[in-house]
């Protein structure tokens, strides 16, 4: 008489098919869209595809984040490297030398560290998308763009 998956009692026997209780995913589910934890709806229950999906889900968001900070890491180098650019001086020429005057020429610096910081920030939203989703929901949530493919393919 408990809810398998949260441990709640049922207050009454129910046999409709939406049940009054709240339904959300198992924990693997949940914990698979943090980067790099995956493996856990694989390791709970390989062969049932509501795991399989949220594996694949969180396999996906894994491989963005890697690809979004190795790009992210590889500009900061070769700006640092190669073209003498510094991350201190653009922030203090940023915030501290503003001036009415000025503020043409560091349009460019603004609008980069907006995009930058957007890009940075993508699979960070979509990590926490995905727990939010999963906690009150029980349908794994679709990152944009590559959560349509299939990397981890269902049994058949």
């Amino acid at each position: 008489r408990f809810c398998g998956s949260c441990g709640m009692p049922f207050e009454y026997d129910y046999a409709g098919p939406n049940p009054p209780w709240p339904r959300h995913l198992p924990l693997s589910c949940i914990l698979a869209y943090v980067p790099f934890l995956f493996w856990l709806p694989l390791a709970a229950d390989r062969r049932d595809p509501l795991h399989r999906r949220c594996a694949n889900q969180g396999l996906w968001l894994t491989v963005t984040s890697v690809i979004y900070y190795a790009g992210l890491f590889a500009v900061w180098f070769l700006l640092n490297r190669y073209a003498g650019v510094y991350w201190a001086e653009v922030c203090r020429t940023l915030f501290l030398n503003w001036t009415p005057l000025n503020w043409r020429s560091k349009l460019p610096y603004m609008l980069g560290a907006q995009v930058t910081l957007a890009f940075a920030l993508a699979p960070l939203v979509n990590s926490l998308c995905g727990v939010f989703h999963g906690m009150g929901s029980d349908r794994p949530y679709r990152i944009p763009v590559f959560g349509r493919f299939q990397l981890i393919r269902s049994k058949r």
